[in-house]
Formats: structure tokens, C-alpha cells, sequence
């Protein structure tokens, strides 16, 4: 139950995100609002949301409070994500409190909520702070996904269309003027955003920031792993470990993917 629990939470959240990026795809499929509207979406995700918290009830006081103060923690990174959209002057620190908030909380609380139950509280700060960096590396996997992969057009580059100050995107503004600039325009609906978008993406391919990045990535995972290290011989955590090496794989074929098709 807690499992499931925690699995409607993030789906509702996901709904919820789709809405507020007026997403049509999401994993390459049709997000809930594309196929039907978002006023359907909007109940069913709050109806996920109820329905997590009353597969909890029956569970100790501590195991529904934790859940309740996560999603509490995920709808604040929401608003602040929402209020600073258009905004280029966004700090990278601002970005990472809302990973921390919106994705890096459910994962923590997916560690440490299967702890609790097992009352195993020594533990529990440990399989909390695993969460956390995984969920870290998780959201920044996503992010830069956004910018680099252009297997779905409809995902391709949305975080930039949506005006959405991602933990990448401010890096890369931090990092060329070029891209504030155009960045800047884009937000401002001053030109033709298909035409700057294919300039911008032409200048993130030759940008050493992917590798700042990717070795970003691979540092909150390693963290992570290290966390949990005492359980290295179980099955969970070599289920743990194979996943993270599949992330980075993943990752790290698309840079250099980039790179070769710039020596081209």
C-alpha cells in the first residue's frame, strides 16, 4: 500500500505539472489533458492525491504525516516554478530548491517511508538523504533531456517555449551571452521562436556545459549509492545500482552523440 500510495502521489503530480505546462506529450504519449481537458485532469489528480493518503490511513501517525508534509513540500516548488517562469534572471540556487522540492522530496520519502514502516529509524536519514540525490540526478536527467533529445517535438525544447527557468537553461544563460539574449527574446515574444530555437540548439551542441552537467549527474548518484552502501549484497540495491548505470549510459550516449555530429 504504501508503495501505491506513493506511486498516486507522483502520478497526480505529473497530471498536475501537465496542466501548468499545457503539455500534449509526456514520454511520448498523449498527456490526460491533451486527451481529454484539463478540468477532467485537474479532479482525477486531486482524486489520486485522496486516494494515496487513504491507503495510508490505517499505517502509524508518523508514516501520514511524512507523506503530507511531501506533498506539501512538492505543491510550494510548483508555485515557485510558476512565479518565476519568463524570468531569465532566475538563480541557480532558486532552480535547485524547486528539484529539491518537486521531485528530490517524493524520492526521499519513498526511502524513508519503507524504513518507517520497518522501524528501522537509524536508517531511515540515510535511505532519506539516497533519495534525495537520486532524485536530484533524476529531474537534471530530465531537464537536460528536454534540450538535447529530439525524439518527440512536442517535448523537444518545451522547457524554453514554457518560459521555464530549468536548472540547465539558467546554467547555459549564466554561461553565453548569446543564449540570454535569445532566451530573452523568446520570453518576450519578440521574434519568430521556431527560428531562435534552432539557433539556440545549434550553439547547446558545442557547449562544454553538458559535461558540467553530466558529471553533476553522476556526483548525486554516486552520493546516493554511497548512502545505502551497507546493503550493497542485497537484490535491492544491485536493482538500485543497474538502474543509475542505465541513467548515465543514457545520458551520456546523447553528449556524445552531440559531439560526433558536430566533427561531422
Amino acid at each position: 500500500n504504501i508503495s501505491v500510495a506513493l506511486e498516486l502521489i507522483h502520478n497526480a503530480s505529473i497530471m498536475h505539472d501537465d496542466i501548468l505546462d499545457n503539455a500534449k506529450k509526456r514520454r511520448g504519449k498523449k498527456t490526460v489533458n491533451k486527451k481529454f481537458n484539463n478540468s477532467l485532469t485537474l479532479l482525477t489528480g486531486n482524486h489520486l492525491l485522496t486516494t494515496a493518503l487513504n491507503l495510508l490511513k490505517n499505517y502509524k501517525n508518523e508514516i501520514i504525516k511524512k507523506t503530507i508534509n511531501t506533498i506539501l513540500l512538492m505543491n510550494r516548488a510548483a508555485i515557485t516554478e510558476v512565479y518565476i517562469r519568463g524570468n531569465a534572471r532566475s538563480k541557480i540556487k532558486l532552480c535547485k530548491q524547486i528539484i529539491i522540492g518537486k521531485t528530490a522530496e517524493l524520492f526521499s520519502l519513498c526511502g524513508e517511508l519503507v524504513i518507517s514502516f520497518f522501524n528501522k529509524t537509524k536508517e531511515e536519514k540515510n535511505f532519506k538523504k539516497c533519495g534525495k540525490h537520486l532524485g536530484v540526478a533524476f529531474q537534471l536527467i530530465n531537464d537536460l533531456n528536454n534540450l538535447i533529445k529530439k525524439n518527440n517535438k512536442e517535448e523537444y525544447m518545451s522547457d524554453i517555449i514554457n518560459k521555464e527557468p530549468s536548472y540547465p537553461i539558467v546554467l547555459l544563460i549564466k554561461k553565453s551571452k548569446y543564449i540570454k539574449k535569445n532566451i530573452k527574446k523568446i520570453w518576450k515574444k519578440k521574434n519568430n521562436k521556431k527560428k531562435i530555437i534552432n539557433k539556440i540548439s545549434k550553439k547547446i551542441k558545442n557547449k562544454k556545459f553538458l559535461n558540467l552537467i553530466y558529471k553533476k549527474i553522476k556526483k548525486e548518484i554516486l552520493i546516493s549509492i554511497n548512502y545505502i552502501k551497507t546493503y550493497k549484497n542485497t537484490e535491492g540495491f544491485k536493482n538500485i545500482n543497474k538502474w543509475n548505470q542505465y541513467l548515465l549510459f543514457n545520458i551520456k550516449s546523447s553528449i556524445i552523440k552531440k559531439k560526433k555530429r558536430k566533427n561531422e
